[in-house]
């Protein structure tokens, strides 16, 4: 899975999120842009092939819980 892709996630409570992750794997940067908005740059895995991955955004209250609109798909 190579890195370096720019995603746009949208939510709610995003102005205190510590942390975003594509599957098992932590983004190489994320923006906050407002409450309901982040930008988040995709983390080099190295020999993960493509597939289909949940997005999630942590911050104090939890973890996001994976959804079927929340998944990103890697070719």
């Amino acid at each position: 899975m190579s890195g370096g892709t720019t995603i746009t996630i949208h939510g709610t409570r995003f102005l205190t999120a510590t942390a975003v992750s594509v599957g098992p794997y932590g983004v190489a940067s994320f923006t906050i842009l407002n409450d309901t908005t982040i930008t988040a740059v995709t983390n080099q895995t190295g020999a993960v092939g493509p597939g289909t991955f949940d997005v999630t955004v942590t911050n104090a209250q939890g973890t996001s819980a994976p959804v079927a609109g929340d998944l990103f798909t890697y070719f």
